[in-house]
């Protein structure tokens, strides 16, 4: 339902436009807005497409990236079997990228 909302969204864009801030004393008149809209968006505008629908791709390109990488990169091995808890021995060690704030707290044994 949300890709069909962003469609309807976007095709209202290319048909009617962007609405422009209201700033005080400016009627709108529905009957005139759009040849109005039409001729300050060529003297003052920039065009959806390309220009502002490229920055939308490249905004949904950098913000699935991560998703895409949590995909397909390999990840860290999970635990195999069932958990013990009766295994006190167990020292605890936090992944590598941790290991520096583990190692300053002091809290390294040995």
């Amino acid at each position: 339902m949300l890709m069909a909302f962003v469609g309807i969204h976007l095709l209202m864009v290319l048909k009617l436009g962007i609405n422009e801030w209201p700033v005080p004393g400016r009627v709108v008149k529905r009957e005139t807005y759009l040849k109005e809209y039409h001729e300050l968006t060529q003297k003052d505008g920039v065009r959806f497409i390309p220009d502002a629908f490229r920055r939308i791709l490249s905004s949904l390109d950098l913000s699935s990236s991560p998703w895409f990488c949590a995909r397909l990169l390999p990840g860290q091995s999970v635990p195999k079997g069932r958990p013990d808890p009766t295994v006190v021995q167990a020292i605890p060690r936090p992944d590598f990228f941790f290991l520096w704030s583990f190692c300053c707290s002091g809290a390294v044994a040995g």
